[in-house]
């Protein structure tokens, strides 16, 4: 669905960090091509929408000053977020090692607390 671009907004636990070069190569080829590949978010508590994937791609949009950005929204809960945006971002981009860290240590405390909760 298309969603206006202001009812976005990135999550704090992203581990991916796009460097300069590949930036400026993503952003050229959105200018020349178009926007063509959606985000993915999921609905928050507010009435608008966390990014679990695509953040560098709505940071270049919202330069490009598009109004609407395309999106698959998805109702998942953070350990499948975050566990889509491993599998994901493994397959693209670089991990930033201390925030990579933190998320699978916020998995880890979630999945623990999951556990001990359904014995």
């Amino acid at each position: 669905m298309m969603l206006p671009i202001h009812t976005v907004h990135p999550n704090d636990w992203n581990p991916n960090m796009l460097p300069e070069h590949r930036r400026r190569a993503l952003k050229n080829y959105i200018e020349k091509t178009g926007f063509v590949q959606p985000i993915i978010v999921r609905p928050d508590k507010n009435g608008g929408y966390e990014i679990t994937k695509g953040q560098h791609r709505w940071v270049i949009v919202k330069e490009l000053g598009a109004s609407e950005i395309p999106a698959f929204v998805l109702k998942e809960n953070d350990v499948d977020s975050k566990l889509r945006t491993v599998a994901m971002d493994s397959l693209r981009g670089q991990f930033v090692p201390v925030k990579l860290a933190n998320m699978i240590h916020d998995l880890d405390k979630t999945i623990s607390t999951i556990r001990t909760n359904t014995s």
